[in-house]
């Protein structure tokens, strides 16, 4: 009947939403007024929108091993892999640009730092950590993915990173977090060169000016917190050693995930069945929410005002962040899809994210809905570990080796 009234040549399935409820249909509107108690004789306002569907296979990018990690930005996806290696692809058509190895373990997280190096389009900055116990700060420029920092300071397996969205007098940040169960904010200048000299020398600088701000945190710190001033040492082969401006302890487990809400807070989520939100500028834990379940994965909402966690039992939630410390709170919503653990998630928009799981399938869903949108059951043969939105295209990499490409219908 829509599309006779919108005059539409080709067929288009849509959705309804109960504008009063903001709530997804998921059945027939009958049933959905009777369970919350309201009558079918009064109008209800729905709003149609068009049916959205994980788009078909475009192609397979082929690993040696385990895909374990996706970032992306500007074009290009950068994959984690359990070879120890980080390659970035061209989200265009999903052709090779590079590849470059530093780690002696499994890559567990990648993520872009900035997009643009002296004002030259064509340098990006990039990090990535392992299992190894460091994270890697790497250069992409003219065709080459070049290593130009090691990060030590964690003594077990680093499992997750997050880049810092705000870029203070050139100097990017970004924060990690592991099996050693702490969390550990990294800088790096931007305005790098050939010169090892030269770096280090703007390093010194920035490092100054980070230090000034630290004179002017409040004296309160979170129990168990360390601060450690950030040392840049060249070495022999020009990669230059850093070491954390900040460590933060309070989980008491793993730290399996983590993403910044805003430029200042930083949102973690561990073993420990707990989301924790950070002040960075304090260095200072200032809510904790007990959820309850091991958290696998989390996302923060991109309007920041919440954020979705994934678990082990295959189901979803979401949590508002607007919370004090101490204050009582529940998921606002779960969405129950995937059979057994839920390995990661990523916002697509405001309303809509995706899932991937150790079932092998990668899950589409929206905020307002009970049940997915879509679901690609066997998307992997075996388990599916990472899924990305970007570029109105979907990505996911499993367990068999591979990062599929999902092209937007």
């Amino acid at each position: 009947m829509i599309n006779h009234l919108l005059n539409f040549d080709k067929e288009t399935r849509f959705d309804f939403v109960v504008v009063e409820d903001g709530v997804l249909l998921s059945g027939c509107l009958r049933e959905h007024l009777q369970s919350r108690g309201r009558s079918t004789e009064k109008i209800v306002t729905l709003e149609c929108v068009e049916k959205q569907k994980l788009p078909p296979s475009r192609d397979v990018s082929e690993h040696p091993d385990w895909v374990s990690a996706l970032c992306g930005s500007e074009g290009i996806v950068a994959t984690g892999c359990y070879d120890g290696a980080m390659r970035l692809y061209d989200t265009s058509d999903g052709k090779l640009l590079a590849v470059g190895a530093a780690h002696s373990e499994p890559v567990k997280g990648v993520a872009f730092l900035s997009n643009n190096s002296k004002g030259k389009a064509d340098c990006q900055m990039l990090a990535s950590v392992s299992k190894d116990s460091t994270a890697v700060v790497w250069r992409f420029q003219d065709s080459q993915l070049t290593s130009v920092g090691l990060c030590v300071g964690h003594d077990n397996s680093v499992e997750t990173i997050a880049a810092r969205p705000r870029c203070d007098n050139g100097v990017v940040q970004f924060a990690t977090g592991g099996w050693d169960r702490t969390v550990r904010l990294w800088s790096w200048p931007l305005a790098t060169s050939s010169s090892t000299e030269e770096t280090l020398a703007n390093e010194e600088a920035a490092t100054l000016d980070i230090r000034h701000a630290k004179k002017r945190r409040v004296a309160s710190k979170s129990s168990e917190s360390m601060d450690t001033p950030n040392s840049n040492v060249a070495t022999a082969d020009g990669v230059a050693k850093i070491e954390s401006s900040e460590s933060l302890m309070g989980h008491s487990g793993c730290i399996t995930s983590m993403g910044w809400v805003g430029d200042d807070k930083l949102c973690t989520g561990s073993w420990d069945r707990s989301l924790r939100v950070w002040d960075m500028n304090a260095g200072v834990c200032e809510s904790t929410v007990s959820c309850k379940r091991v958290i696998s994965n989390l996302a923060v909402q991109p309007n920041e005002s919440a954020v979705c966690t994934v678990h082990p039992d295959g189901k979803a939630r979401l949590w508002d962040l607007r919370i004090s410390e101490g204050e009582s709170i529940v998921a606002a919503k779960t969405f129950s899809g995937h059979k057994g653990w839920v390995s990661s998630v990523s916002w697509v928009d405001e309303r809509t994210f995706v899932t991937s799981g150790y079932d092998g399938s990668v899950v589409l869903w929206d905020v307002r809905g009970d049940t997915p949108i879509d679901q690609m059951s066997g998307a992997h043969k075996g388990k599916a570990l990472c899924a990305l939105a970007i570029d109105k295209k979907l990505v996911s990499g499993g367990s068999d080796g591979t990062l599929r490409w999902f092209e937007q219908r």
